[in-house]
């Protein structure tokens, strides 16, 4: 049982979670062999809600668009506590405190005030487990390319992100958010809020057991709705440090280290 794989997946991305001592994740869901759909997807909903925070985490930092000629690329980590939010359902009958995602990130710059954005990371975890995937992309618009006042107004964002969070072939994220970002730089800080909302679908798929092993799936929605608080902290020229904290259904604590070309 400890080699399950939601063991694998806490043991290489939780911080903090007592995974040795957890019940298996399908031992959990093979439980269920002869229940209602609906009873499964309520025992999931709490695994699926802080998925598709975590496939959504870390998407902004600031409510400016580089321009043409701007880069930025660099690491990101969230770590999502379960005692946050509501821990029921699947998350009651393991033992995770906290779940976390580390990311490669990068931005690029357009024209007009846009600029496009891409987050990921891939893990081949084993023959059996197969990959851990994370994928996001994301359009941004900063609005002072219509009105701007120097030093004065902040930097206004809307941008729309697409995420995927994947876990071999039994656990799968994905989801639409859009976010409103205000940030204002201050000489080596830039302090920024923003808000995120969105959906999210996450399908969990396992086999029963019975006698003669069934296939089950089952898909579950979730909302995102989140409220970010962060900072960017410039202690020298082209590097940023980040960190950010979500208040959401399950808060979020994101930490980055970017490095940034105009």
């Amino acid at each position: 049982m400890k080699n399950s794989r939601i063991l694998l997946l806490c043991a290489l991305l939780a911080i903090g979670a007592r995974s040795s001592d957890a019940v298996s994740f399908d031992d959990l869901l093979a439980g269920f062999s002869s229940t209602v759909e609906s009873e499964i997807e309520a025992y999931v909903q709490p695994l699926a809600d802080a998925n598709a925070l975590l496939a959504s985490s870390g998407a902004f930092h600031s409510g400016r668009s580089k321009g043409l000629a701007g880069l930025e690329l660099g690491v990101k980590a969230t770590a999502l506590p379960f005692s946050s939010g509501d821990q029921s359902g699947i998350l009651a009958d393991t033992e995770l405190k906290t779940a976390g995602v580390p990311m490669l990130v990068l931005s690029k710059g357009l024209f007009k005030g846009f600029q496009v954005g891409a987050r990921g990371m891939l893990l081949e975890l084993s023959k059996d487990l197969g990959r851990f995937t994370l994928f996001g992309a994301s359009l941004r618009w900063e609005m002072n390319e219509l009105f701007h006042i120097p030093l004065l107004m902040p930097r206004i964002g809307l941008q729309g992100n697409w995420n995927s969070f994947k876990l071999g072939e039994t656990l799968a994220t994905s989801g639409l958010s859009f976010d409103f970002v205000v940030s204002k730089s201050l000489v080596l800080i830039e302090p920024y809020a923003g808000y995120s909302l969105g959906k999210g679908t996450t399908k969990v798929s396992y086999a029963t057991e019975e006698t003669t092993p069934q296939q089950v799936d089952v898909e579950v929605d979730s909302n995102i709705g989140r409220l970010a608080l962060g900072c960017n902290l410039t202690p020298f020229p082209l590097l940023r440090i980040n960190a950010e904290y979500s208040l959401a259904k399950y808060d979020c604590i994101t930490v980055g280290l970017l490095f940034s070309l105009f």
